[in-house]
C-alpha cells in the first residue's frame, strides 16, 4: 500500500515536471521538446491506473501532434494521430461514447485507418468487388449481351469491378432481379473512389 502511494506520488511529480517542461518549451518555441513532454504526459494520463484522465490525455496528445507538425516531424505527428484515434476507439466505453459513434469509429478504422491509410481503402474496395461478384454469381444476376453461354464466377467478378468503377463497357448487363443490387454497388463505388482521394490527400498533407 505504501509502495502504491509512493508510485502514484512519483507519477504525479513526473507529470508536473513534464507539464512545466512543455510550457517552457512552447514559450521558447522549442517544438520538439514540447512535443516529447506533452506526449509523455499523455502516456501517463491515459494509463488505466491513477491518475488516469483520458480527456486531459487527449488534450496533451493533440498539443504534442501540433508541436510535432511545427518542427516538421510529420511521420511522428501522423503516428500519434493514429494512436490517439485507436485509444479513443479502445476506451469508447470508458468515455461513454454513444453506440452509433463507436460503430462509426470502428468502420473508419477498418476502411481507412482513421483517414491515414489509403491502402486500406483500396483493400476495402477490392473486398466489396469480390463480395458483390459472389452475390451476382449466386443469384445468377448477370447476363452477357453477345453470348448465351452461362457465366463463370470470374465473369461476375469482372462485371462487379466495372460496375463498382462505373465504367460499364456494355458486354454484360445486370439481370432484371439484380438491377437494384448493381445500382447500390455503383453508388458505393463512386463514394469509395471519392473517399480514397480524400484519404490520400490527407496522408500526403501530413
Amino acid at each position: 500500500m505504501i509502495a502504491t502511494f509512493l508510485l502514484r506520488s512519483h507519477e504525479a511529480l513526473a507529470i508536473a515536471e513534464y507539464l512545466k517542461a512543455s510550457k517552457i518549451a512552447e514559450t521558447a518555441r522549442e517544438w520538439y521538446l514540447a512535443a516529447v513532454a506533452c506526449h509523455r504526459v499523455g502516456d501517463f494520463l491515459q494509463h488505466p491506473r491513477p491518475p488516469m484522465d483520458l480527456e486531459r490525455a487527449f488534450r496533451m496528445y493533440r498539443r504534442a501532434i501540433a508541436a510535432y507538425e511545427q518542427c516538421g516531424l510529420s511521420a511522428e505527428a501522423r503516428h500519434l494521430t493514429y494512436a490517439l484515434m485507436r485509444l479513443r476507439l479502445r476506451r469508447a466505453r470508458v468515455l461513454h461514447l454513444p453506440v452509433r459513434q463507436r460503430v462509426e469509429l470502428a468502420l473508419y478504422w477498418a476502411t481507412a485507418g482513421f483517414g491515414l491509410r489509403p491502402l486500406r481503402v483500396i483493400g476495402t474496395a477490392l473486398t466489396l468487388v469480390l463480395l458483390y461478384g459472389l452475390a451476382y454469381w449466386a443469384l445468377a444476376g448477370v447476363v452477357a449481351v453477345h453470348t448465351p453461354a452461362p457465366l463463370t464466377l470470374w465473369d461476375t467478378i469482372y462485371f462487379s469491378g466495372i460496375t463498382f468503377a462505373t465504367v460499364g463497357y456494355g458486354d454484360f448487363l445486370p439481370a432484371p432481379h439484380a438491377r437494384l443490387l448493381a445500382l447500390t454497388e455503383g453508388v458505393i463505388g463512386v463514394f469509395t473512389m471519392g473517399f480514397f482521394v480524400v484519404v490520400l490527400a490527407n496522408r500526403l498533407r501530413r
